[in-house]
């Protein structure tokens, strides 16, 4: 077993399918290289029971092996001969050992899968010293891949489906014998009862589209017959760094991500990926599941976030409102006291600024109100600076009157009430008259 897994990626998770290991020791001495025994290994058996196979022998095998490791140095090719080792692991050691759905054999679609993504990768001609055997196996089991889609086919036409039409079938009919292969490694384990639910929807077809993307997410049952989860993972796979960020989280995640941004239009998108830098995703993730739903529905406003407050620290609110493609309203002036500026609408009347205004410029309250509370003068000039004299820039709902209203960023004072006011006056002159 721990040869099995040193020698090729989730090595551990192919141990819990294997259903016979007498070749086991030949094997894993062939991939160590330390033989070169004639004996000949069956690693193909196809998917009917007594089917000609393919057989190589543990020298072949080990000649793979002591190739990859003393022969080339490119990498490419090292890749390529890992790829290869795997598809005989998995044809010699997985053969028989998969569930069978009426006679087709997963493992067969798996490893004429395997097959058909190394042949391409195969020099042509192969460089000097290439085991030979790596060819004529990969050609032999894509020749047999017919057998096995033969077999597929008939599973797809007689499929449990009641009394409903075959959609399913249609649909497969039309894919490539690649995308055959693939479909059927996805979903060949599937209840009738979900056979039913898949076939009764666009699921099919959502495959075929996140397949075709490289969407991992496209052998999730639940996924693809989401209609509004496929939409918005095809439209983030767009942008090549989006599609890297959001592949690195679970899957639990992942759905999570897309249900809080189904609602994200082509320009916010571009948003997305103009910030995707600053791994805006993973950021998102370290949310609880509230605050996720509110992001993804604010998500042009948080997205912008980093640089509006570059912008905000420097007091830069024309590139906020430019950010946001949002116009900065005029704030409320008064006459009697020049440059001060309130954040409010036209229906408070002028005489509640002026009094707060009055309030701001006093310098004798202060002193009074420290007296009162014990709280020393300079924490209650912060507080007033805070609550009566400091302007915000705000993002706002602005009544222009009784049927306009508009959403706009302003500059000023909070809007004070008519009790704001008598609080704060009746503090000082409390204490004043005492």
């Amino acid at each position: 077993m721990v040869v099995l897994g040193a020698f090729f990626p989730g090595g551990t998770s192919v141990l819990a399918e294997l259903a016979y290991l007498q070749e086991f020791t030949d094997i894993g001495a062939a991939l160590q290289g330390s033989v070169s025994s004639v004996e000949e290994i069956k690693i193909w058996a196809g998917i009917q029971q007594g089917a000609a196979g393919l057989t190589t022998t543990i020298g072949e095998l080990a000649s793979t092996n002591k190739y990859l490791a003393t022969v080339t140095n490119d990498q490419n090719e090292r890749d390529r001969l890992l790829q290869y080792q795997q598809l005989m692991l998995l044809a010699m050691i997985l053969s028989g050992g998969a569930a069978a759905i009426s006679g087709a054999k997963l493992t067969s679609v798996r490893i004429a899968n395997q097959a058909n993504i190394i042949k391409p990768q195969i020099p042509d001609p192969p460089p000097a010293g290439f085991p030979t055997a790596i060819e004529q196996s990969v050609d032999y089991v894509i020749g047999n891949t017919l057998q096995t889609l033969s077999g597929i086919e008939a599973v797809v036409e007689t499929l449990p489906l009641g009394v409903a039409a075959n959609n399913i079938c249609t649909i497969f009919n039309r894919f490539t014998d690649a995308q055959k292969l693939a479909f059927w490694t996805s979903f060949g384990r599937l209840s009738p009862r979900s056979w039913q639910y898949l076939n009764n929807g666009a699921g099919v077809n959502n495959w075929l589209k996140l397949y075709n993307n490289g969407i991992a997410e496209a052998s999730k049952l639940d996924f693809i017959t989401n209609q509004n989860l496929v939409d918005t993972i095809l439209k983030f796979s767009i942008y090549p760094l989006l599609k890297a960020q959001f592949q690195s989280l679970s899957y639990p995640i992942k759905v999570r991500f897309f249900t809080a941004f189904k609602q994200i239009n082509d320009a916010t998108l571009q948003v997305f990926n103009t910030y995707s830098n600053s791994n805006r995703v993973q950021i998102w993730a370290q949310y609880n599941s509230e605050a996720q739903s509110i992001i993804g529905a604010k998500a042009d406003i948080w997205l912008k976030l980093p640089q509006a407050m570059n912008y905000l620290k420097n007091n830069n609110y024309q590139a906020i409102s430019d950010l946001y493609t949002i116009p900065i309203h005029p704030p409320t002036t008064l006459p009697n006291f020049p440059g001060v500026n309130y954040v409010t609408d036209n229906s408070i009347p002028i005489s509640i600024f002026e009094d707060a205004a009055q309030i701001a410029i006093r310098t004798d309250d202060i002193p009074l109100i420290a007296a009162n509370t014990g709280i020393p003068e300079n924490i209650i000039q912060l507080a007033k600076q805070n609550f009566w004299i400091k302007e915000r820039f705000l993002y706002n709902e602005i009544e222009i009157d009784d049927s306009n209203k508009i959403r706009a960023f302003q500059v000023g004072r909070f809007t004070k009430t008519k009790g704001d006011i008598l609080q704060w006056e009746n503090l000082a002159k409390k204490w004043r008259d005492a």
